[in-house]
């Protein structure tokens, strides 16, 4: 009923954010040049303590759905499950860290003699969306099936203001754009593991399909009424949505033998985002396949009765 509502009165598409407080990016970018000053091992903790004081919630931002449905929540789980993975809070199976990524890259960086210590944190943004280009349809008279919705993650690099605002720059980061990419690519198997990633996958495959009804006016062509759903309908499980959630907070300690002896390396990764479920439908992404036919004839046989509105059946 919520993607429903959302697609037939035509609102902003459903998303969600978690963001940092503008004050604690207001200190956050205040230390950066510190880490050029760190000489010993307890300097680097010690400020690495520090940041992790100043790092407070993330608030929590929906847009296009009421923020107690259980869309919200499953929007907010996945994303907020997402950011403890790319900071190896959390492991998924055949996806490294960014942060394991990252101190890979900046060792291999200092191990060639380059001097990185001014770089010890990093502002970067994740969200999942939908790949371009798609969700792609088969469709034949009567029936319209979905062939493919690929779920991706995006990144944007950030630079901090004065303000203790976000705003995104030109360059990439080339190892959250790493994260992202083996993200996207494992997606798919990570959502059989992870209850978060299969709920919000069902969000974009249910989104997908009421997207393809409204654009070709299924409804009317069925001659279904679905006015009671859009206006009549009430909710029958709503949950209070908080406004924040706990601040992701993982730092890396390394030390090895380089060019200059042996050196030390503290990063400390600041990860926001969130989930955009805007999707563009257009002719293209229809694809004639007349063996639909078959299918649709499968799935009226198995109807239970004239007024199941839902049913299982199956393909052989």
């Amino acid at each position: 009923m919520v993607n429903l509502r959302n697609i037939w009165s035509q609102d902003a598409p459903p998303s969600c954010s978690l963001d940092p407080r503008s004050e604690d990016i207001n200190e956050i970018q205040q230390l950066p040049s510190e880490f050029e000053s760190i000489r010993t091992q307890e300097q680097g903790r010690e400020l690495i303590q520090r940041i992790r004081e100043v790092w407070g919630p993330q608030l929590i931002r929906i847009g296009g759905v009421p923020e107690n449905s259980r869309h919200a929540h499953v929007m907010i789980d996945a994303d907020y499950h997402m950011k403890k993975a790319s900071l190896g809070l959390i492991r998924v199976a055949g996806i490294s860290s960014y942060l394991d990524k990252r101190v890979l890259s900046d060792k291999k960086r200092l191990l060639e003699g380059e001097d990185i210590f001014g770089q010890g944190i990093s502002f970067n943004r994740f969200w999942f969306h939908v790949k371009n280009g798609f969700p792609t349809f088969l469709e034949s008279e009567g029936i319209i099936w979905l062939r493919a919705c690929p779920i991706i993650l995006l990144t944007e690099k950030q630079s901090a203001e004065v303000s203790g605002e976000l705003s995104d720059v030109e360059e990439d980061d080339p190892v959250a754009m790493a994260f992202s990419r083996e993200f996207s690519d494992r997606f798919e198997q990570a959502s059989t593991n992870v209850p978060s990633y299969a709920d919000l996958k069902n969000l974009y495959i249910l989104k997908a399909l009421l997207e393809a009804m409204y654009y070709s006016d299924a409804c009317s062509d069925a001659g279904l009424d679905i006015d009671f759903f859009l206006n009549g309908y009430k909710y029958k499980m709503e949950t209070s949505m908080p406004d924040s959630m706990p601040g992701c907070v993982s730092s890396r300690e390394v030390f090895f033998e380089g060019p200059k002896g042996r050196q030390a390396y503290w990063h400390f990764p600041a990860i926001f985002g969130g989930v955009q479920m805007a999707m563009e439908i257009t002719d293209n992404q229809f694809m004639e396949y007349k063996d639909l036919q078959r299918i649709r004839s499968a799935v009226l046989k198995a109807r239970p009765s004239p007024e199941s509105l839902t049913w299982v059946f199956k393909v052989y």
